[in-house]
């Protein structure tokens, strides 16, 4: 026992709680009803205004994101089209050749793939047939957009590129 309780004996009927723990004498730990107690020694701690505030807004982002979902499982998909455009302003000279990029945008939401692209030059004056090159894209998701380049033995500038989508395949 320690100093304070030096003093004091207990009786036979009487009943010591305390327990000595490593020389020092420790209260016992009240059992809860989980324990086999009658629930002495639990207390319930109402939700605070925080907890209520979290749930509201977890329920309102769940609900609002099954929405979302089901909108997007429940609306049809626009098919995919394919739209390509020359880009004049990025023409370059490279090793004896002309070097043109083609902006090339699936607008669609469903997805293409093995996309032909043509551009053509037709040199102003000239009765000739245009110059062509085609570009081959394997695969563009909706939405989605990427550059191709044009390769011409002529100048471009002196002249008209157009181009277009020949064909393109659904996954």
């Amino acid at each position: 026992m320690s100093g304070r309780h030096a003093g004091r004996r207990p009786g036979p009927d009487a009943e010591d709680t305390r327990v000595q723990t490593e020389g020092r004498d420790v209260a016992p730990r009240e059992r809860g009803a989980d324990e086999g107690g009658e629930g002495r020694g639990t207390a319930e701690v109402a939700p605070s205004r925080l907890s209520h505030i979290v749930a509201g807004v977890s329920g309102v982002l769940v609900l609002a994101l099954l929405l979302y979902l089901g909108a997007r499982v429940l609306s049809p998909l626009a098919p995919a089209r394919i739209e390509a455009e020359p880009d004049a302003s990025g023409i370059r000279q490279q090793s004896g050749v002309y070097v043109v990029p083609v902006d090339v945008r699936n607008v669609g939401d469903e997805t293409a793939s093995r996309i032909v692209v043509r551009t053509t030059l037709q040199l102003e004056g000239s009765r000739q047939e245009p110059f062509a090159s085609e570009a081959l894209i394997d695969y563009m998701a909706g939405g989605e957009s990427t550059r191709v380049y044009a390769v011409f033995g002529s100048d471009p500038s002196a002249g008209g590129l157009t181009s277009r989508v020949l064909g393109f395949q659904d996954p």
